[in-house]
């Protein structure tokens, strides 16, 4: 049984729980800003966040992740933009088009996430693991690092190599670097964040990023 009806924000780069946000300026004239003014109107100002599959119409069903994560938005009204924070994961049932408000909603229901279900700590029999692919993962992006040519991307690159020296020993942040690293490299596909979503292990979703950093390697090699 859903446990609520939510209008649907059609992603297009995306929004992982927990701890990930996004802003949209509230001084341009886009989609998106004229749907956040409409979920501002409801009590208390709710979404569901899905990935939108870009190879399929946007008025296509079937274009809609069906795992979304449900989320709050505000306005901060000094640096004019919305926020959209993420609050859980949810499964997505009964999708439809409202055409009298121009706007998508569905039902939707809380799905469990293991960082919410078990807290991180040195007796956690997973951490080494997790640790151990964090430094995977580092160590992918350097490798990648003298590979990438393009000026936008080689930034990104560095920016995640720094964000990763400080911080994937510990503990304390390695469930919120997979959803980080994900939202940072924004050519990730949809289908690659889908398959995130619909996992509520760290350990799965980690091993998608380093299983995604491997191929890139051996596409740029050759």
């Amino acid at each position: 049984m859903a446990e609520l009806t939510l209008p649907v924000f059609q992603s297009f780069s995306h929004i992982i729980f927990p701890h990930t946000f996004v802003r949209i300026s509230s001084d341009v004239r886009l989609p998106q800003k004229i749907f956040l003014k409409k979920v501002l109107k409801n009590d208390p100002p709710e979404c569901v966040v899905v990935v939108q599959n870009l190879n399929l119409k946007e008025t296509d069903p079937a274009s809609f992740s069906k795992i979304g994560v449900v989320s709050t938005v505000e306005i901060n009204m000094a640096e004019s933009k919305f926020k959209v924070s993420a609050q859980y994961r949810a499964e997505i049932q009964h999708l439809a088009y409202y055409p009298k408000n121009d706007i998508w909603k569905a039902d939707v229901l809380r799905l469990p996430d293991v960082p919410e279900l078990a807290e991180l700590t040195d007796s956690h029999s997973e951490l080494p693991m997790i640790l151990g692919c964090v430094e995977s993962i580092y160590a992918l992006l350097l490798n990648l690092k003298p590979l990438v040519k393009e000026k936008e991307s080689a930034k990104k690159l560095e920016d995640q190599i720094k964000k990763l020296k400080q911080a994937r020993r510990e503990k304390e942040t390695a469930y919120f670097l997979p959803w980080h690293i994900l939202i940072d490299f924004g050519y990730i596909s949809q289908e690659i964040k889908t398959k995130m979503l619909e996992t509520n292990s760290v350990m799965e979703r980690l091993q998608i990023i380093v299983d995604i950093l491997k191929s890139e390697k051996a596409i740029l090699r050759n």
